[in-house]
C-alpha cells in the first residue's frame, strides 16, 4: 500500500520531507541576524497574545509549513485537498472546501471543547506566554519599549499595534491541534523598520521568522473497557444536562400543532446523542473518539495536564525568542530540499526549516502545524 493510501486507510499523520514547492523561485524573507541588534532594540516591541484562552484548532484553512507535509484524514479536510494545497503552496482557497465540510470541522471541536469549558479548562493564556515572551526580550534589551497586547475575540494584531510607525512585533497564537493531542503555539516575529522617506514605517517587513513550540503530544493506548464506559458515561451526562424532558411533554401534548423549533431541538439532541452513544461503544479508537478522551485527559485533575503543557510551552517559546535574539538559532536550510536536521525520539530540540521556521518540538511527534491560523471562534 502506497503512503497516501495508508494514510487514508489509517488516518494517521504523515510527516514526509516537501517536494521542491511551486513558488521556489520567490525570494526568501530575511531573517533576524546579529547585525540587526542595534536597530531592532531602537524599534517600539509590541507582544501580541492573539488567543486569551486555549481553544482548539479546526482542520480548515491549510496552511504550508515549508520543509514538512501533514497528510491526515481530518474532518473538513480531504487528503486530495491538503496534498493540493501544500503543493501550491500557502493558504487553500475557501472555494475548495464548501460549506458542508467547514461546518463538518467546527462541529468535530465543539464537542471535545464543550467537554473542556465544562470542566474550566478553557486556561488562559496571555499571563504565562506574555510573561514569557516579553521576558525574554527584556532580558536582551533591557532599555528596549515593549508593550503587551492581548486581542479580544475579533481583534486583529495590526489595529493593536499600529501599521504607521517603524516596529517589532511578536504575534503569539496557541491553540490544541484538530485531534486534541498537543498544544502549538506560533510565534512570528515580524520588523517594520523606517521608511526610506522617514515619513512612516515601510509596508514590506525589514526581516520575518516564525517560530513554533509543539507541547509533548497525547498518545493514547489501545482503547479499552474502561474508556468505553468512560465515554458512555460522559454522552449520558450530556444529554441528561440538556434537561429535554418538559420540552418533550409541551411537543407530545401540542401533538401536530407543536412548535417546529421545539422538534427539531429534540430531533436533533437525540440525533447527536445516539451518535455519540454509538461512537462511545466502537471497540477501536477514531478521531472523534480520540479527540473526545484527549479532552477529558487535558481536563482531569483540574486541568492538571493542560496547565502543565501550556506552562511548558511558555517556558519553550522564552527559550525560543533567546535563541532568535542571540542569534543562536539553528542555521536555515540553503534551499527547500535540504534535509531536515535528525531528531532523535524522546529529545526535544529546535529544528530548522526552509524559510525561517523554526518548529521546537520533542522528536518522533508526529504532529499537524498547518492548521495554526485556524482556530475555532463560535
Amino acid at each position: 500500500m502506497s503512503i497516501l493510501n495508508n494514510a487514508a486507510a489509517c488516518g494517521a499523520l504523515v510527516l514526509v520531507l516537501h517536494a521542491a514547492p511551486l513558488h521556489a523561485s520567490k525570494a526568501e524573507m530575511p531573517g533576524f541576524q546579529p547585525r540587526d541588534e542595534s536597530s531592532a532594540a531602537a524599534l517600539p516591541v509590541h507582544v501580541v497574545i492573539e488567543q486569551p484562552r486555549v481553544k482548539p484548532q479546526i482542520a480548515y484553512g491549510y496552511t504550508n509549513v515549508p520543509g514538512i507535509v501533514s497528510y491526515g484524514n481530518y474532518p473538513g479536510m480531504s487528503l486530495g485537498q491538503t496534498m493540493g494545497v501544500d503543493l501550491a503552496g500557502g493558504l487553500i482557497a475557501s472555494a475548495l472546501i464548501n460549506g458542508a465540510e467547514y461546518a463538518g470541522a467546527k462541529h468535530f471541536a465543539r464537542g471535545p471543547y464543550r467537554l473542556m469549558q465544562d470542566a474550566q479548562c478553557d486556561l488562559p493564556l496571555d499571563a504565562a506566554l506574555g510573561a514569557a515572551v516579553e521576558g525574554a526580550i527584556r532580558a536582551r534589551w533591557q532599555e528596549a519599549t515593549v508593550r503587551t497586547h492581548v486581542l479580544a475575540d475579533g481583534g486583529s494584531v495590526n489595529k493593536a499595534v499600529g501599521t504607521g510607525q517603524p516596529r517589532y512585533v511578536f504575534a503569539v497564537s496557541s491553540s490544541l491541534t484538530p485531534d486534541f493531542s498537543a498544544l502549538v503555539t506560533s510565534i512570528t516575529a515580524e520588523a517594520h523598520a523606517a521608511s526610506p522617506a522617514g515619513a512612516s514605517a515601510s509596508k514590506q517587513p525589514a526581516w520575518r521568522d516564525t517560530l513554533i513550540v509543539v507541547s509533548d503530544r497525547m498518545v493514547l493506548p489501545a482503547k479499552t473497557q474502561a474508556d468505553i464506559d468512560i465515554l458512555v458515561d460522559a454522552a449520558n451526562a450530556r444529554y441528561a444536562a440538556l434537561d429535554l424532558e418538559a420540552l418533550v411533554r409541551k411537543v407530545n401534548a401540542a401533538g401536530a400543532l407543536a412548535d417546529r423549533r421545539d422538534r427539531q431541538t429534540i430531533i436533533y439532541a437525540q440525533r447527536e446523542h445516539r451518535a455519540s452513544f454509538k461512537e462511545a461503544n466502537r471497540s477501536d479508537w477514531t478521531p472523534a473518539g480520540e479527540a473526545t478522551r484527549r479532552a477529558m485527559l487535558w481536563s482531569e485533575q483540574q486541568c492538571g495536564a493542560l496547565a502543565g503543557a501550556v506552562e511548558a510551552s511558555a517556558a519553550h517559546a522564552g527559550l525560543a525568542v533567546t535563541a532568535l535574539l542571540g542569534g543562536t538559532l539553528p542555521a536555515r536550510p540553503a534551499d527547500a530540499s535540504t534535509p531536515l536536521a535528525e531528531e532523535t525520539a524522546g529529545e526535544r530540540r529546535l529544528v530548522a526549516l526552509y524559510g525561517g521556521t523554526y518548529i521546537s518540538r520533542r522528536g518522533g511527534d508526529e504532529v499537524a502545524l498547518g492548521f495554526r491560523n485556524s482556530v475555532l471562534t463560535d
